[in-house]
C-alpha cells in the first residue's frame, strides 16, 4: 500500500487536488471516503484464494444509488505465497468496482501487471529461486519477509497509472462543465 501511495505521490507536486491522498485500513474506510475521492485503490490479503471478508464487506457498503460513475478503481493484494490466488483476488476486488466506478479495474504501467499489483510475502519469485523453495519450504514462511524490488516497482507504477487517469478525468470533467 505505501509504494502505491508513493506512485500517487509522484504526480501530486505537478496538479492540484483538493482531496489530497488518504491511506485508510478498512476499519477507518467509509463510503462517504470513496464518494470524496478522485480515485480508489482497494486491497486485501488472498484470503483462502478470496477477498477478505472484512474487505468485502466494506465493498457491500457501497450505495449502488450514488453517482460514483467518475471515479477510477484498482486493486491490489498480498498473498502469502506464488499462485495461490492472487489475481483472481484482484479480479474480484475489480468485479465489485466496474458495479460503481467508470474505470473499475486499472492495471498497472504494463501488461506485466495488468490487474493491478500484488505483494508475494514470504516466497521470492525470481525464477531462480523457486527450485530452491520447493525443496525448502521453511525458508518459504519467515516471520520478516522483505518484498522483492520488481513486486514494489509494480505497485510505484500502478500508483502512479490510476493518478495519471484519475487526473485526466477530473480535467475532462471541468472541460464539459466549462461548456455547460
Amino acid at each position: 500500500a505505501e509504494a502505491i501511495a508513493d506512485g500517487v505521490r509522484t504526480l501530486l507536486p505537478f496538479y492540484q487536488w483538493e482531496e489530497g491522498l488518504k491511506l485508510n485500513t478498512i476499519e477507518d474506510s467509509s463510503f462517504d471516503g470513496v464518494l470524496n475521492s478522485a480515485a480508489v485503490i482497494l486491497g486485501s490479503p488472498v484470503y483462502n484464494a478470496n477477498v477478505h471478508p472484512r474487505v468485502q464487506a466494506f465493498v457491500n457498503t457501497w450505495d449502488v444509488s450514488q453517482d460514483t460513475s467518475n471515479k477510477v478503481g484498482a486493486a491490489f493484494v498480498t498473498a502469502g505465497g506464488i499462485s495461490i490466488g492472487e489475481e483472481g483476488t484482484m479480479l474480484s476486488i475489480i468485479r465489485s468496482m466496474l458495479i460503481f466506478f467508470v474505470c473499475g479495474g486499472v492495471g498497472g504501467e504494463d501488461w506485466k501487471s495488468a490487474f493491478g499489483a500484488s505483494a508475494i510475502m514470504y516466497s521470492d519469485p525470481s525464477a531462480h529461486q523457486l527450485l530452491a523453495r520447493a525443496f525448502f519450504a521453511e525458508q518459504c514462511y519467515q516471520a520478516e519477509s522483505p518484498l522483492n524490488s520488481m513486486l514494489l516497482q509494480k505497485a510505484l507504477g500502478l500508483g502512479e497509472r490510476v493518478a495519471r487517469i484519475a487526473l485526466k478525468l477530473k480535467r475532462n470533467e471541468a472541460n464539459l462543465n466549462m461548456l455547460a
